[in-house]
C-alpha cells in the first residue's frame, strides 16, 4: 500500500482473459459449456473407440474445461486441459485456456509458456496474442506486451480484450490519452466493461479531468457493484471535493468488500477526522496501521491523531528510516529537525520531489499542531495545499485542516 499515490496502484486487469476463442465456441465452445461433455463421449469414451479420433475428445475436453472454469472450478478445467493437450498438442485454444488458468493463479512463468506456444501454433489467433500481452504486462514488459496487443487488434480490430489490455499497458508507461482512447475503443466493443471504465477514470484522474473520472467510476459501479478499489477512487474524488460524507459511504463499501484494504481504512478515518469523528478516525487508523505493518504513513496518522508514537518507533525498528518516507518518520521521533527534513525532501531528483516536499511541509506542519504552535504549522500547511499535487491524501488533508484552523474549531 502506497497511499502517498493513491492512483498508482489502482489499476485493475483488463476484462477477464477467455479460456476459447471465438473460433472455438463458433465451432461447438458454448454449447460444451453448457452441456459438461460434449463432442461425443468426452465422458466416458476412450480415444478410439467409438469412432471418436483424439482431436474430437481434445476439443471435447476443451469444452468441458471452459465450464469447469465459468463454475470456478479451476483444478478440473486444468485437469482437462492438460488431458486435451496430451491428446491434441497442436490444439492452440487448450494452451490459451490453461495458460489463462495459470495466470488467474499467479503461475505467470507457466502461462506464459503456453500462450507463447499457442501463439506459435495460431499466429493468426487475435486472442493468442491478445492474452500473451496480458501475461507479459503483469510480469511489467510494457513494451513487448503492446507489440502483442497491437497484433491482436491487427488480426481482429473488434476485440475488446486487445483494446482494453493494451490500455493498461500504455497507462503504465504514462501515455494516458492514448490509453483513454483505448479503453473508449474497449467500451464501446463491449459495453458497459466495468474493468475498462474503472481503468479510463484512472487515466482521467492522472491528466487531471476528475469530474469524467468520477462519472467512469460511477457506471463501473453500476455494471459492476463489487469492485473495492472502484469505491476507493471514487472516495478519493469526492474528498478532494470536500464530500467528506460521500467519501466516507464510498471508502466503506470498498471495506466491505475488501476487509483488508488498509488504503481505504486510512482514507476513511482521515474523512472521519476532519468530520469530527475522533473515535472513529482513530479506530480506523489503528486498523490500517495493523493490516499494513510495514507502510509508514498510518503509522504516522496513528501519531497525528493520538499524539502516541508506539507505532512509530516499531515501524522504524522493522523498515528503518533511510528511504522516503523514513526522514519523516525520524521527524516525528525527534532525530530529525523540519529544516532537515526540508533538505532532504529537495535533494530528491526527478518526479518524486515534488511529492516528497509536499509531504515534508504536510508532516513538519501536522507536528508543529501536536505542539500547539499553530502559527508556525499554517505557513507549512498552506504550502502544502498550494503545491501538493493533488492525487496525494496530504493535498486534501491540509485544505481540511486549514479550514478547521481557519474557522478556530479544529478537529483536535
Amino acid at each position: 500500500m502506497d497511499v502517498s499515490r493513491l492512483f498508482a496502484l489502482a489499476l485493475v486487469p483488463a476484462a477477464g482473459l477467455a479460456l476459447l476463442s471465438p473460433a472455438a465456441v463458433a465451432a461447438g465452445g458454448a454449447d460444451c459449456a453448457v452441456a459438461l461433455g460434449c463432442i461425443v463421449g468426452v465422458q466416458d469414451t476412450a480415444p478410439g473407440q467409438g469412432n471418436v479420433t483424439p482431436q474430437q475428445r481434445a476439443f471435447g475436453l476443451l469444452g468441458r474445461a471452459h465450464a469447469f472454469a465459468a463454475a470456478g472450478n479451476g483444478d478440473r478445467a486444468i485437469a482437462d486441459l492438460d488431458e486435451a493437450i496430451r491428446l491434441d498438442p497442436s490444439l492452440a485454444d487448450a494452451f490459451i485456456g490453461r495458460g489463462t488458468l495459470l495466470h488467474q493463479r499467479g503461475d505467470d512463468a507457466r502461462a506464459l509458456i503456453d500462450l507463447s506456444e499457442a501463439v506459435r501454433l495460431a499466429p493468426d489467433n487475435a486472442m493468442a496474442h491478445s492474452n500473451l500481452g496480458d501475461i507479459l504486462q503483469a510480469q511489467r514488459d510494457s513494451d513487448r506486451a503492446i507489440a502483442e496487443y497491437d497484433r491482436a487488434i491487427g488480426l481482429d480490430p473488434r476485440l475488446a480484450d486487445a483494446y482494453a489490455g493494451r490500455g493498461v499497458a500504455t497507462a503504465s508507461k504514462g501515455d494516458n490519452l492514448r490509453a483513454i482512447a483505448d479503453y473508449t475503443a474497449a467500451i464501446k466493443l463491449a459495453a458497459p466493461n466495468a474493468p475498462a471504465l474503472h481503468n479510463r477514470g484512472v487515466s482521467y484522474v492522472a491528466v487531471g479531468d476528475l469530474d469524467r473520472a468520477a462519472a467512469d467510476f460511477t457506471a463501473a459501479i453500476a455494471a459492476s457493484p463489487v469492485s473495492a478499489r472502484t469505491y476507493f477512487n471514487r472516495g478519493f474524488i469526492y474528498a478532494r471535493r470536500g464530500d467528506l460524507a460521500a467519501a466516507i459511504t464510498d471508502f466503506t463499501s470498498a471495506i466491505r468488500f475488501d476487509s483488508k484494504a488498509a488504503d481505504a481504512y486510512l482514507l476513511r478515518g482521515i474523512a472521519a477526522l476532519y468530520t469530527g469523528d475522533e473515535m472513529t478516525a482513530l479506530k480506523d487508523i489503528n486498523l490500517s496501521a495493523q493490516l499494513a505493518p510495514n507502510q509508514a504513513l498510518p503509522a504516522l496518522w496513528v501519531a497525528i491523531v493520538s499524539g502516541r508514537t508506539s507505532q512509530l518507533t516499531a515501524f522504524a525498528a522493522r523498515a528503518g528510516t533511510v528511504a522516503w518516507p523514513g526522514p519523516v518518520v525520524d521527524l516525528f521521533l525527534g532525530q530529525a529537525t523540519p529544516e532537515a527534513l526540508l533538505a532532504a525532501a529537495d535533494a530528491q531528483a526527478g518526479p518524486g520531489r515534488a511529492r516528497q516536499i509536499c509531504q515534508a511541509n504536510f508532516y513538519a506542519g501536522q507536528l508543529k499542531l501536536l505542539e500547539d504552535a499553530a502559527q508556525e504549522a499554517v505557513p507549512l500547511l498552506e504550502r502544502a495545499a498550494s503545491d501538493c499535487p493533488p492525487t496525494l491524501l496530504e493535498w486534501f488533508a491540509a485544505k481540511a485542516e486549514l479550514k478547521g484552523l481557519q474557522s478556530a474549531t479544529t478537529v483536535r
